[in-house]
C-alpha cells in the first residue's frame, strides 16, 4: 500500500526513501469515536476527528520507520512535524485516544 493511499500525506524527501508500510499496522485506523462526548458543535467535533487522525497518521509513520530501523535501515527518519499546529494536534490526539481507551498503551514511538 502506498502511504499515500494509507493517510500519510505529508511526507518529505528529507524523510528517507523507506516508507513505512501503514497497512501492517491496523489498530491505529480505528476513526474517532465521539461517544462520551454530547452536544459537540461540527467545529469542535471536526478539530477532535483532526487531532484523532493526525496522532493516528504520525505513530503509523513512526512505527514503520521504528520498525525498517530496527531491520537496519537508518538512513530512515521520523516524522518531523511542519507546524506547531500539527504537534499540538498530535499531543491532543493522544490525549484523546487515553481518554478514550485508557488501558492502552499511547506513548509515542521512542526513536531507535
Amino acid at each position: 500500500m502506498s502511504p499515500s493511499a494509507a493517510g500519510i500525506s505529508t511526507i518529505t524527501p528529507e524523510m528517507g526513501s523507506n516508507v513505512p508500510d501503514a497497512a501492517a499496522i491496523a489498530p491505529y485506523q480505528v476513526a474517532f469515536d465521539a461517544s462520551g462526548y454530547y452536544c459537540l458543535s461540527q467545529v469542535v467535533y471536526r478539530g477532535y476527528q483532526d487531532s484523532w487522525n493526525t496522532f493516528n497518521r504520525v505513530q503509523i509513520y513512526n512505527i514503520g520507520v521504528s520498525t525498517l530501523r530496527a531491520q537496519g535501515a537508518k538512513d530512515t527518519f521520523y516524522y518531523q512535524f511542519t507546524t506547531f499546529q500539527e504537534k499540538s494536534q498530535f499531543t491532543n490526539g493522544r490525549a484523546l485516544h487515553i481518554r478514550r481507551y485508557p488501558n492502552s498503551n499511547w506513548d509515542p514511538v521512542s526513536e531507535n
